[in-house]
């Protein structure tokens, strides 16, 4: 099982203040252990930094992401409350 430290869970909760939510994802991603997750969200931010804003495939495609990853840290993560209450 995986415990997100109070350190963590305040970037987090930091990121999420300044609408930072795909830089979060990418973040998580990494502390689950979810290398290709996170590099997935990486070029996602890539795209929507670079253009602007996502289309709704891509937008799509990202929400599948948090959901899979979501659904990870539900079954992995100690204090998921808590992480989840920090997006």
């Amino acid at each position: 099982m995986i415990t997100f430290t109070n350190a963590q869970l305040a970037i987090i909760a930091e990121n999420t203040d300044f609408n930072h939510h795909g830089e979060n994802y990418a973040l998580i991603s990494e502390l689950l252990g979810l290398k290709k997750m996170a590099q997935n969200f990486k070029a996602i931010n890539t795209i929507h930094e670079n253009v602007g804003h996502l289309d709704g495939s891509t937008s799509a495609l990202r929400r599948s992401f948090y959901e899979q990853m979501i659904k990870f840290a539900e079954q992995n993560v100690t204090n998921f409350k808590d992480l989840y209450n920090s997006l």
